[in-house]
Parts: structure tokens; sequence; C-alpha cells
């Protein structure tokens, strides 16, 4: 499926952080072909059926303004986060603080046994996943080079300005490696996912 692969290859010395390269990674929609759109950060993994439960949730939202993000649990959460058949508690963000005075949400509160997406009044950079008129009517600010801090909370202001809303999802279908023991944690995530 090669043909599906869109590639943007920039040079390192031209790289001024997440925001510039996530503003760039806009470049790269069709609107004509692409659907949904879908954020993440680096080494995550999906269990089996990702796409069509995203989809399914996404619909339960039924807004076409709905965006399911969230900070996604790390390989180590599994077992706690999947008890049950998947979702007894998935993460939903509802505060922000203020740090070296640029505001940061913080981490995620815990939500259980969601029969659908609850909305959330703050939006993950680390996944997001909506319609991609998301991501065409509300780009990130390429000049907000070197952020880190206010990432989020400069787009979520974007997005709910121009009425967009954002939803935990209901239950959790990726996760993150957060370790640093990457080989240790890769390897029970395999074991762990194939029992599911």
């Amino acid at each position: 499926r090669r043909e599906q692969i869109r590639v943007m290859r920039v040079r390192d010395n031209l790289a001024t952080g997440p925001t510039f390269g996530r503003h760039l990674g806009g470049y790269l929609i069709d609107e004509k072909t692409d659907d949904f759109c879908m954020q993440l950060d680096s080494h995550m993994d999906f269990l089996d059926h990702w796409d069509t439960e995203l989809i399914d949730m996404w619909k339960m939202v039924d807004n076409e303004y709905g965006i399911l993000s969230t900070y996604v649990p790390g390989f180590g959460m599994i077992e706690k986060y999947q008890a049950n058949g998947g979702g007894l508690q998935v993460p939903h963000l509802c505060s922000i603080e203020f740090r070296n005075q640029l505001p940061r949400n913080l981490p995620a509160k815990a939500a259980s046994y969601l029969q659908k997406p609850i909305m959330a009044n703050v939006w993950a950079a680390g996944f997001s996943f909506a319609k991609c008129h998301f991501e065409l009517n509300i780009p990130y600010d390429g000049k907000l080079t070197g952020i880190f801090d206010g990432e989020e909370f400069s787009r979520m202001a974007r997005l709910w300005t121009a009425g967009y809303d954002v939803y935990a999802p209901r239950k959790n279908i990726v996760y993150h490696e957060y370790s640093s023991k990457y080989t240790q944690q890769l390897q029970r995530w395999r074991r762990i996912k194939q029992s599911l």
C-alpha cells in the first residue's frame, strides 16, 4: 500500500520543535480523499481493529465537530485499563496548570465504565482523532516555534472558539511506551496483547 503513504522530508537543521513539525504535517492531508485524521506521538501500539473501533467511537458522539483526544495509557497499564473486556477506566483530561507562565495540561484523571465518549475540556497533542476538516480548518500555528508547554492549550482555545468539541474515548485502544526500559516493556506488552 505504498501509494497510500505521503512523506515530507525535512532537514534536521530546520527542526524548530513539535508545533512546527505538526504544522508541516497538515500539508500532507488531501481534502478530496482523506476523511479521518489521527495525530499521535511516537512509540505507540494499537489493539486489533483499532481503526473501526475509533470510527465507531467517533460516531457515538454524534457531532461532526467532535474530536477524540486524551493522554493514552502506557504499555505497563494495560492490565489495569483493559480489565473486564477493555475500557474499565480511560484517561480523561479536564484541567491545566501554568508552568513558567505557560498553560500546560495536567495529568489525566480516570473515567470508568463509559458507554460512549464523554466531553473533555482539554485537547491532547499525543492522541487526536477526528474528521480531517479539523486539521484543515484549525491548523497548527507554524509560528509557535520552540514551544512545548502551551502547544495544546493554544490549539484547544482555537478549536473551541471555532465550534469543535473534545471527547475522551470510551475505551483504550492505543497505548504509549513511556518507559526507558523499552525492550522489556515491549515484550511484556506483546504477550498481554496476544491474550486479549
